[in-house]
């Protein structure tokens, strides 16, 4: 089984019991590596639901909102990424106890998420209020000081290990994803990337990282300009 594949699968279902998938991850150390790592973080995530609700009003709206999207990913995980990866290039991970080694960019890791998402993010049909993503935006020091356009879904992900608040905003033809990342992002993001369905741009700024994806019917640069003049960071 290559990589692509074994990938694939494991995100699909991090409890697979294919014994094809085990004599594979047998073989190498790191696909078994991988396993491990994404086992973990399926832990994580099923702890994470079992917070309780705190008192304070946006807390709530932040936990409410990742409990119904764990829930949504965990019964469409197993079907959404057997279609997920046929935009991707053949990749490999290697993982180290410190930080993973990766040998593609942060730019597959985002196309691959946004494809994994399609069925679900890009399908919803919310309409967030500002408070409930400045609650979030808060985490990076961030606030939305105006419209950005209809907010269909604002979640936290994690991408390649890096917590990120995944938005899905309205666009002109279609819908816009946005992920706001760590200003100390370690790994390298392109300045512009694409496959063969989706654009992206990244924004780079002192205080955070935005990465704004669309298909390729749809214009960034507009709404890129106006993420610039809404969502402000604290230095």
């Amino acid at each position: 089984m290559d990589d692509l594949n074994f990938r694939r699968t494991i995100y699909a279902d991090p409890d697979c019991r294919d014994k094809a998938v085990k004599k594979a991850a047998q073989d190498d150390p790191a696909k078994q590596a991988f396993w491990q790592d994404i086992k973990q973080l399926d832990n994580k995530l099923a702890q994470a639901a079992r917070v309780p609700v705190p008192e304070d009003l946006a807390d709530k709206l932040i936990l409410k909102q990742s409990m119904q999207t764990f829930t949504r990913q965990k019964k469409t995980h197993r079907t959404v990424w057997g279609l997920a990866a046929s935009a991707l290039l053949a990749i490999g991970l290697t993982f180290t106890l410190i930080q993973p080694v990766v040998s593609h960019s942060m730019a597959d890791d985002v196309l691959a998420h946004v494809h994994g998402s399609t069925s679900y993010e890009l399908s919803a049909n919310g309409d967030i209020p500002l408070q409930q993503v400045n609650a979030q935006l808060a985490r990076f020091g961030g606030n939305l000081a105006g419209e950005i356009g209809r907010i269909f879904s604002a979640n936290y992900c994690t991408i390649n290990r890096v917590k990120t608040l995944h938005l899905v905003v309205e666009g002109e033809r279609g819908r816009f994803t946005v992920f706001v990342m760590p200003a100390e992002l370690s790994q390298e993001l392109d300045a512009q990337f694409a496959d063969q369905e989706f654009a992206g741009q990244t924004v780079t700024l002192q205080q955070a990282k935005l990465v704004i994806v669309s298909d390729k019917g749809e214009a960034i640069e507009p709404f890129r300009e106006k993420l610039r003049q809404k969502m402000l960071f604290s230095a």
